[in-house]
Order: C-alpha cells, then structure tokens, then sequence
C-alpha cells in the first residue's frame, strides 16, 4: 500500500498549531537554535523582537497574519533562523501570504542544510510532490531519512513508506519496517496497518532485526557530517551510473568514494568528497534520465 504524504495540513491551521504556546514545534525550534550557538546578544536583537511580535501577531486571529509575516520577513531577513522557518512555513501553507512552494523552499532548505528537521521534512514534501519545483523522489527521500535520524516522527513515516514501497527509486523493506516500527512508536496514524502489511513480505531474520534495531535506537542530536541519508542518495545515482559503489546502506566507504571519484571525472566535478557541485550534477543526471 503506497500513502502519498501531502504537502501541508489541510484547514489552514498550521501555523497556529505551530505557535500555540509551549507547544511542541516551539521547543523544537528553541532547541535547534541554541544548538546553533545563538549568542544572548541575538536574542535581545531587533530581529529577535520582530520575530516574537510575529508570534504575538500569529496567535491573534487571521486580521494580523500578513502584519505576522511581515515581520517574519523582517526578522529572516536579519538571519533570524525561527523567523526564517516560520517564513517558509507560511509560504508553504499559503497563510498570511500567497501560497508560494518556491519561496517556501528558499528559506526552509538552507535551515534543513543546517540540520533542523522540521524544514528537512517539509523540504522533502516539497521535492517527493513536485511542488513549484521539479519532482525529485530521490533526493526527497533522503530529506526524509535526514530528518528521521534527528527523530522527527513524520520523517520517519515518510522513510518508511518511501522505502517499502520504492518511492525515491529503492526499495528496501527492513529500512521501510525499521522506520515505520519508529513511528508506530511514536503514535503516527496509519503505521499499524502497514507494518501488518509489510510484515509477511520480510523474511523472520529481517523483521527480527529491524525490530532489533528500533528497540535500541536513539535519535541523533546533532546530524552527522557526512548524513547517512545523503550517503544513500550518492550511492543510488552512483548505482544507476554503473559504477558501483557498494551496497546502499548510507555507510561511506572505499567502494562509494571510489565510484564517486570515478562520476567526478567522468563529469569533471571538481573537488572531492560530497560537495556542492557533486550533489548537483547528481542530481542533474537523475533528471536528464527522467526525461
């Protein structure tokens, strides 16, 4: 059975259960952006008081949205992370601003870069529905399993369902188990009917194992330098090029580096490792080979 995510909540409320006082979203973000290294300082800043008048103005009733988002941009635009992810929130839900996926995408991706989850979820709702911009499964997947590895539960359904059913371009049933046992876990609708579904098609080692493996997992602080997720991503484009790079398993290793070294010349990318200019040419040849 394949769910297709939708892009945002329905009803128009999404913000305003975002910002509901100590609500859930709220310290997530608090805590991300202390991880940041936010200075006291900044805190006091202009930007930070436009960015909680923002919030004052987004609790108030649907008259003051566009004042909110006013001083969202205001606040975002002085480099106020929270105000840039409420920003894009509100392009993305089309609250207090034209509905603009594209806009949503320019501030959400470089905090889902930085390694907060929520804008890593929503970027890869962006890219799996082709919304404003070009449909990328592949590359939404691993927005997903990014923000599944930090511990957000609708990231981990997402994974889940992505890698059972081979959405981004692999399938991987003890991934898609292991993924949506966590967020059954975590009380998301709809997994308990998957995982009845799924469960028959692993063999009883492999459940075995993913139910191990969820058992003992914990969820990443901070992400890794090198993102299992985006690793996972290098390997499939790498596979599709036929230079084989190992199993898919998001573990970089002598055989990825090596495939990836021979795609850089191959595609006279420079520098090595991941980089910036690597990850867009992989991703220019997913979408040649989709055309």
């Amino acid at each position: 059975m394949l769910i297709r995510t939708g892009v945002v909540a329905r009803g128009g409320l999404l913000l305003l259960a975002l910002l509901l006082a100590g609500c859930q979203g709220l310290r997530d973000l608090d805590q991300w952006w202390q991880q940041q290294g936010e200075s006291p300082a900044q805190q006091a800043s202009a930007a930070e008081a436009a960015y909680r008048q923002g919030l004052q103005l987004s609790l108030a009733g649907p008259e003051t949205q566009e004042r909110a988002v006013a001083l969202f941009q205001q606040a975002a635009d002085d480099g106020h992370p929270g105000a840039a992810y409420l920003l894009g929130m509100s392009y993305l839900a089309g609250q207090g601003v034209g509905r603009d996926p594209r806009q949503a995408l320019r501030w959400l991706e470089p905090l889902a870069e930085r390694g907060h989850a929520r804008a890593q979820y929503h970027v890869g709702e962006i890219y799996m529905n082709g919304a404003g911009v070009a449909e990328e499964r592949a590359w939404a997947v691993h927005w997903y399993e990014r923000s599944a590895r930090l511990g957000y539960a609708k990231a981990q359904f997402a994974a889940g369902v992505a890698y059972a059913s081979g959405m981004g371009g692999v399938t991987d049933l003890q991934q898609g188990f292991f993924w949506l046992r966590l967020a059954d876990q975590a009380q998301q609708p709809h997994t308990a009917a998957l995982l009845q579904r799924l469960g028959p098609q692993l063999g009883a080692a492999e459940r075995a194992a993913a139910d191990a493996e969820a058992r003992s997992w914990q969820a990443d602080s901070t992400e890794r330098q090198v993102p299992r997720g985006l690793v996972r991503f290098v390997q499939y484009v790498l596979t599709l090029e036929s230079l084989a790079p190992g199993p898919l398993d998001g573990v970089w290793g002598p055989r990825t580096a090596a495939a990836l070294q021979r795609f850089q010349q191959q595609h006279q990318v420079q520098g090595g490792g991941i980089n910036a200019a690597t990850i867009a040419s992989l991703r220019q040849r997913l979408l040649a080979d989709a055309i």
